[in-house]
């Protein structure tokens, strides 16, 4: 999609989370945070995101034509947090006609560590004993993923860590669950939980990186990433009996 906006000022890029048990809110204008707000609040992310949205705006006093972008963690995660942030990321995208970017939840959660050698491991809570987990490594001062975006109980994923040789850095909301099966480990490092959960600001980060390389899309062309189908079947997939 091309930017309407590509060839004025940089000018403010916000950043929404709702994939986990946070509503969390930035704005971020050339690689620095401005504003930013968290809420936690477990399944009701829909109550506070707004509000949050509404009161950083009023404290930027700008324009609309003072934003150029909108990000958001699009999955994996909770499926009512991500159609949240993904229904308001689309309706701010139209509202204020910019570009919108959908981020993989896992991706986000693996820049929070810090940069160094070994192998990182965001590990998410998936619900119902099974995680979401990928595995990433710094390479030329950027964090690339090295693997495919998984699920799996704790078997397939003490395999998935085992496969790793160097160090390996493990964080994110399922660490709680997994902790006691992985201390015997030593190549084996728990970051603390202040790098576990997706941040708002590093969506808006990565989100104007991507606008600026005019790689941002449409409201109307980004989806939700689930990795693992909702519970809830579609009644035009549901067999009348």
């Amino acid at each position: 999609m091309t930017n309407p906006k590509e060839n004025n000022p940089p000018g403010y890029v916000i950043g929404l989370d709702t994939s986990g048990d946070n509503c969390s809110v930035a704005f971020v204008r050339d690689g620095l945070v401005l504003n930013s707000a968290t809420k936690n609040a477990p399944g009701n992310q829909l109550l506070y995101l707004v509000p949050l949205i509404n009161d950083l705006m009023e404290k930027t006093s700008l324009s609309r034509s003072g934003y150029t972008g909108v990000g958001v963690t699009t999955g994996p995660g909770s499926y009512t947090g991500l159609r949240l942030g993904l229904a308001t990321a689309k309706t701010l995208a139209q509202v204020l006609d910019v570009p919108v970017v959908g981020l993989n939840t896992l991706d986000i959660i693996a820049k929070n560590a810090p940069p160094g050698n070994g192998c990182i491991i965001p590990v998410m809570d998936a619900r119902k004993k099974e995680f979401f987990f990928a595995a990433y490594i710094y390479e030329s001062g950027k964090i690339e993923r090295i693997s495919n975006y998984n699920i799996g109980g704790i078997d397939k994923l003490a395999s998935f860590i085992s496969g790793h040789n160097d160090g390996i850095y493990i964080l994110g909301s399922g660490v709680p669950f997994i902790a006691g099966t992985l201390r015997d480990n030593d190549k084996i490092h728990i970051l603390p939980d202040n790098f576990w959960y997706p941040k708002a600001e590093t969506v808006a980060v990565e989100t104007e990186k991507i606008i600026a390389k005019g790689r941002g899309s449409s409201y109307k062309d980004i989806d939700v990433f689930y990795l693992r189908e909702p519970d809830a079947i579609p009644l035009e997939k549901q067999v009348l009996k």
